[in-house]
C-alpha cells in the first residue's frame, strides 16, 4: 500500500510540474500581448498632449482625431488575446487546485491504510511524511495562486496607465512574477529529485 501512495504522489508532483512549465511558457508568449496594450494606451495618451503635435500639423486637427481613434479601436483586438492568454494560465491553475485535491484524498487513503503515524511521524519517502508533501504542494499552488490574482490585477489597470512608468511597472510585474519565487521552487525541486528515488 505504501508503494502505491509513493506512486501516486510522485504522478501528482508530475503532473504539477507539467503545468508550471506550460503556465511558464503562456506567461512569456503573453507578454507580447501586455507590450502591445500598454504601448497603445501610451500612444494615445501622447497623441491627447498638444504639445507632442507639431507646430506644422496644428492645421491637421482632423489628423490627431483619427489617429486617436485609430488607436482605440485596436484596444478591444489587444485585450482579447491578452485576455485569452491570461484564460488559459488560470486554467493551469485549475488544473494545480485539482492536484492539490487529489493530493489530499491520496493522503487520506494512505493515512487510513498505513496508519496516523505517516502522516506527520513516520517517511512515506526518505524522510518526508505526508504531510511534508502535503505542504511543500500547497506552497507551491498558493505561489501560483497568489501570482494569477496579481495578473487578474493588471489586466484590469492597462487601460489606465497614466504614463511610461506605470506602464513598465505593469509589464515588469507580468513578466517577473514577483510571488513566484523561483529559488524556493529550485530548492522544491531538488529535495523532491532527492526524496522521489
Amino acid at each position: 500500500m505504501q508503494q502505491n501512495s509513493q506512486r501516486a504522489i510522485r504522478t501528482l508532483f508530475k503532473d504539477l510540474k507539467t503545468c508550471q512549465k506550460r503556465w511558464d511558457s503562456l506567461n512569456t508568449d503573453s507578454l507580447k500581448h501586455a507590450t502591445n496594450i500598454v504601448n497603445t494606451v501610451l500612444q494615445i495618451l501622447y497623441v491627447k498632449q498638444p504639445q507632442s503635435w507639431s507646430h506644422v500639423l496644428e492645421d491637421f486637427s482632423s489628423l490627431n482625431s483619427k489617429y486617436q481613434e485609430k488607436m482605440i479601436s485596436q484596444l478591444p483586438q489587444l485585450q482579447e488575446n491578452l485576455n485569452s492568454f491570461l484564460s488559459k494560465i488560470a486554467y493551469q491553475h485549475s488544473k494545480m487546485l485539482i492536484i492539490q485535491q487529489q493530493l489530499d484524498q491520496v493522503i487520506d487513503e494512505a493515512v487510513s491504510n498505513l496508519g496516523v503515524e505517516y502522516l506527520s511521524s513516520l517517511p512515506i519517502f526518505v524522510s518526508f511524511t505526508l504531510s511534508d508533501c502535503s505542504a511543500i504542494l500547497h506552497e507551491i499552488v498558493d505561489m501560483y495562486t497568489v501570482e494569477l490574482n496579481l495578473k487578474r490585477t493588471i489586466y484590469n489597470n492597462l487601460l489606465k496607465i497614466n504614463d511610461r512608468k506605470e506602464g513598465m511597472l505593469y509589464i515588469s510585474c507580468w513578466i517577473n512574477e514577483p510571488y513566484i519565487d523561483l529559488k524556493r521552487l529550485n530548492d522544491i525541486e531538488e529535495l523532491i529529485e532527492s526524496e522521489f528515488v
